[in-house]
């Protein structure tokens, strides 16, 4: 008969993961929002298409990682969507520039089972003196901990 797991150590996540998230609200916001990362190839090129002709432009709507933070430039292009002189572009077809939900840590903490990556983006943040909310996977992963703007843009 296997052991039964303890209901302490899902109490104890849950605890860890609310003193995280107060300890970031309470300790205010130094800064300004900063804008997401220009419209780029962040991988190469050529395995973007790669990818691309195997799972085709979908992927770039479906998986906001990759078609946002990986491979804008190509999946932009695929797409038809112009990007501008400041590396962005309008939300068409399913494609954004700005994430759509604005992600909300709490919530999708809870979703993740109280998984949080937020004490990892503080640490990591801190360490580095905010230096990488400019690097485009560190934006995606720690979206609200950089304050990275949500919402629209207009010319």
């Amino acid at each position: 008969m296997a052991p039964r797991k303890s209901n302490f150590n899902v109490y104890f996540c849950r605890i860890e993961l609310l003193i995280s998230v107060l300890a970031f609200l309470l300790r205010g916001f130094n800064g300004q929002w900063i804008e997401p990362v220009k419209c780029l190839d962040y991988i190469s090129s050529s395995l973007c298409s790669g990818i691309l002709k195997v799972y085709g432009e979908d992927r770039c709507r479906i998986d906001f990682l990759f078609g946002r933070y990986q491979c804008c430039w190509t999946c932009a292009a695929t797409l038809g969507i112009p990007i501008d002189s400041l590396g962005r572009f309008n939300d068409q077809q399913g494609f954004y520039f700005y994430h759509p939900g604005c992600p909300n840590n709490v919530r999708d903490a809870i979703d993740a089972l109280g998984s949080s990556s937020t004490q990892w983006c503080m640490h990591w943040k801190e360490k580095n003196n905010g230096m990488n909310c400019y690097e485009p996977l560190f934006q995606y992963k720690c979206y609200k901990t950089c304050r990275v703007k949500c919402g629209t843009f207009s010319d």
